[in-house]
This record gives structure tokens, C-alpha cells and sequence, in this order.
């Protein structure tokens, strides 16, 4: 079954909202008062990172005691696979590229 670009971006929007929003506001429930652009960041990286991983991070903490800068900083940690820093992690965290913008970036542009 072929699905239309409509019911692709709808499909997604659930997901989004179901799978990884719904679940960081359960753990984080001062999350939804954040501004919507550190909330967005914070998506972005539970999707990338995983949940699980987010619930337990720096960024989490920070979130909970109202830190919006202080989160979107702590959530560049997230730069390493293997135990190693990766160029293109380190640009999709902090400040992106030419390609998109980065995590960081993102989360201060409206504090």
C-alpha cells in the first residue's frame, strides 16, 4: 500500500507526539512549560539519543528546575558513538551546518 506525502507527515506528527513527546513530558513534566523551541530540541534529541537515555540526562535535570539555557547546553553532551566525539553529532547537537540546524541552535533561538 502506497501512502500519500499527507498521510507520511500526519503518520509522523503522531508518532512525534505520541512516541517520544508524550513520553519525556511523563518523565519530565516541567518540560511542557518550557519555551517551544527548547521543547522542540529536546524532541529532536530523544529521538536521536532515545528516550531512555534523555529521561536520565543532564538536560532532563535541567529542564525540571526550569534551566532552559542550561538544558540546551547540557544536551550537547550527546557527541560521541563509541566512546569517541563525532564531527557530524557535534554539528547536529550544537550549531548544525549547511545541511541543518543544530540542536543548540535551535533550543536558544528564542531565550
Amino acid at each position: 500500500m502506497t501512502k500519500t506525502r499527507a498521510e507520511c507527515k500526519g503518520m509522523l506528527l503522531r508518532r512525534v507526539h505520541d512516541d517520544f513527546y508524550q513520553v519525556i513530558v511523563q518523565c519530565s513534566p516541567n518540560l511542557s512549560k518550557a519555551p517551544v523551541s527548547v521543547r522542540a530540541s529536546m524532541i529532536s534529541g530523544s529521538y536521536n539519543f532515545g528516550v531512555g537515555a534523555w529521561c536520565k540526562s543532564t538536560a532532563k535535570a535541567r529542564i525540571e528546575a526550569g534551566q532552559w539555557r542550561a538544558a540546551c547546553e547540557a544536551q550537547t553532551a550527546f557527541n560521541r558513538a563509541g566512546g569517541q566525539i563525532v564531527r557530524g553529532l557535534v554539528n547536529r547537537r550544537e550549531m548544525g551546518d549547511a545541511q541543518r540546524i543544530g540542536e543548540a541552535e535551535l533550543c536558544v533561538s528564542v531565550l
